[in-house]
């Protein structure tokens, strides 16, 4: 058991890192779950890869068409500026997941 919770900080730890060296990203420390909710408003009026983003929904839309990978809006939690993505994955799945974001929005 102290494996799984040590790799899950882990896990948190890379996620949270990688999505924070993102412009415009802000993504504080979850306090549960598998899950950390950043703030991506800062993409808000932009455009990435021809997509124009004007809410977590299209920032959500734009990271799975054009990086493949999934994750859900924060608007579905009642979070508008913000994005959840779990972290319940692979620490390779995870890195791979990072590195597209970090190429879609450079």
């Amino acid at each position: 058991e102290r494996e799984m919770v040590a790799a899950f900080a882990a896990r948190r730890k890379l996620v949270q890192d990688g999505l924070s060296k993102i412009p415009g990203v802000e993504c504080r420390e979850p306090e549960g779950a598998f899950y950390v909710f950043p703030r991506v408003d800062g993409w808000f009026g932009k455009t990435v890869a021809g997509v124009a983003i004007r809410t977590s929904d299209d920032f959500a839309r734009v990271c799975l068409e054009k990086a493949h990978v999934a994750l859900m809006p924060g608007s579905s939690f009642g979070l508008a500026g913000y994005i959840r993505i779990s972290y319940a994955a692979s620490e390779e799945t995870l890195r791979e997941a990072l590195t597209r974001l970090a190429k879609l929005f450079s």
